[in-house]
């Protein structure tokens, strides 16, 4: 076989992987450092004090008008008969 044979052959090969590679990588997208574009809202509370339980976990979608915290245990601001005459969200 000829130098000149050899080196198309190995072009032929060269180009196949590269065909194969392509159409295995077609679409996928890889990154090292991945970055999240989103809105982010802050959540404060119209009431000072203690949560026990919190509804939600990260990462979770809320709907609107969804409670977050069952209620308050203790509020720092009124006395605990107050805070618990505070009504709870009703559940979802």
């Amino acid at each position: 076989m000829t130098k000149r044979k050899i080196g198309i052959a190995l072009a032929v090969v060269v180009a196949g992987a590269g065909a194969v590679w392509i159409a295995a990588n077609w679409g996928i997208e890889q990154t090292d450092d991945a970055q999240l574009q989103s809105h982010i809202y802050q959540v404060s509370s119209r009431i000072p004090g203690l949560v026990d339980k919190v509804l939600v976990d990260a990462h979770d979608q809320v709907l609107p008008n969804q409670p977050l915290v069952p209620g308050l245990i203790q509020s720092l601001s009124m006395g605990s008969a107050e805070a618990s005459a505070w009504p709870s969200p009703a559940a979802p």
